[in-house]
C-alpha cells in the first residue's frame, strides 16, 4: 500500500508525478477520452486506499492552479479536484477528478441519442456555469468556451474542462490587449470578432461563445459543419438567415429534434431568438448571463421538467 500523500488545506492530495501514469495504465489508448485544445483527458481508477484516497473511477489530465481556489469547488458544473501531481520544477503535471466522464459535447452535438431534452440539460447548465463565474465574487471570465472543452457524464450533466484562458483580470481592464494576444484567444468558430477588433474582452465574449453552443446544439451540427451552403461559421447562419426584426416566431431547431416528444413548439422561437441575439456582431445587443440563465429556464420544457433542471 503507497504511503499517504501530502494534503491541501483544500483537500486536494499531492501525489507522485508517476501516479497519474499508475491510475491510467501509463495513459494507454484504452483509457484515452479525447483530446482538448491543451491536454489530453483520460479514465482512470484509483486503487483502493491509494496514498489514502478513496478507490474508483476518476478522470485524468493536466491543469492550472484555479482547481485549487474555493470557487472552483462551489458550482456543480466544476470538477472536484481530488489529487494533483508535479514534475521536478513543481509545475502542474496531471490532476485527478472525482467523477467518470463520458465525453465531449462536440463528439455528441450531432448524435442522435442526444435528445432535445438531455440538450437543454447541457444548454441551462452552461448557462449556469458562466453566470456563477462571470457574475459572482471573484469574477472570472473562461475566454476559451467551446464544445470540445464541455465535457458530459453519463447523466448529461456539463462540466468545463479547460482553464488555460480563465481570466480574472481582463473583464475590468480598461486597456485594449495587444493584437498578438487577441489572435490567440478561443477556438476557431467561436471567438468574438467584436473582441478581435477592439481588444476589450468582456462578459459579452463569453456570451458569443454561449451562443455558438447554443447554434450546435439547435441545428443539430458541429461549429464546422453548417446546415446551409457558403457560410464560414454556424453564428453565420443564424445572423444572415434570421434577421432579429424578422424572426420573431422563427425557429431553427433541427427538424429531427421537432420530434421529440420533448419538444414544446413555442420553444423554438424563443430558444432561437435567444441564440441570434447572444451571436449578435453588436456586442450592446447580446444579453447578459442573468438574463441567459432567465430565458432558457423559462423555455415550457424545463417549467415541465423542473426535476431534471434543479441546480443542487
Amino acid at each position: 500500500m503507497a504511503s499517504p500523500g501530502k494534503v491541501h488545506a483544500t483537500g486536494v492530495v499531492e501525489l507522485e508525478k508517476q501516479d497519474p501514469e499508475i491510475f491510467t495504465n501509463n495513459f494507454s489508448s484504452e483509457n484515452f477520452i479525447c483530446q482538448a485544445q491543451y491536454c489530453n483527458l483520460y479514465h482512470g481508477k484509483i486503487p483502493g486506499g491509494w496514498k489514502g484516497l478513496e478507490g474508483g473511477d476518476v478522470t485524468v489530465k493536466y491543469e492550472l492552479e484555479f482547481l485549487q481556489s474555493p470557487k472552483a469547488t462551489s458550482s456543480r458544473y466544476l470538477l472536484r479536484l481530488i489529487a494533483l501531481s508535479r514534475d521536478d520544477k513543481s509545475e502542474f503535471l496531471g490532476v485527478v477528478y472525482d467523477l467518470r466522464l463520458s465525453n465531449t459535447l462536440r463528439h455528441f452535438v450531432d448524435k442522435v441519442e442526444f435528445k432535445w431534452l438531455e440538450r437543454i440539460k447541457v444548454a441551462v447548465g452552461i448557462a449556469r456555469l458562466l453566470r456563477y463565474l462571470i457574475h459572482e465574487e471573484p469574477r472570472y471570465l473562461v475566454r476559451d468556451l467551446s464544445a470540445a472543452h464541455i465535457m458530459l457524464d453519463k447523466d448529461w450533466n456539463p462540466f468545463l474542462i479547460n482553464y488555460f484562458k480563465l481570466d480574472g483580470v481582463a473583464m475590468d481592464s480598461m486597456q485594449p490587449e495587444a493584437h498578438s494576444d487577441r489572435m490567440s484567444f478561443g477556438s476557431w468558430g467561436y471567438i468574438d470578432i467584436y473582441y478581435v477588433n477592439s481588444g476589450l474582452c468582456r462578459e459579452y465574449s463569453d456570451v458569443f461563445a454561449f451562443g455558438v453552443i447554443l447554434c450546435e446544439l439547435l441545428f443539430k451540427c458541429k461549429v464546422e459543419e453548417h446546415p446551409g451552403d457558403g457560410w464560414v461559421y454556424i453564428y453565420n447562419e443564424a445572423q444572415e438567415l434570421y434577421p432579429l426584426n424578422t424572426m420573431l416566431g422563427v425557429s431553427f431547431v433541427d427538424k429531427s429534434l421537432k420530434k421529440d416528444p420533448h419538444f414544446k413548439a413555442p420553444d423554438g422561437p424563443k430558444i432561437s431568438r435567444l441564440a441570434r441575439l447572444c451571436v449578435d456582431l453588436d456586442p450592446k445587443i447580446r444579453p447578459n448571463m442573468e438574463q441567459v440563465v432567465k430565458s432558457l429556464e423559462n423555455l415550457q420544457v424545463v417549467i415541465d421538467n423542473v426535476g431534471t433542471f434543479t441546480d443542487i
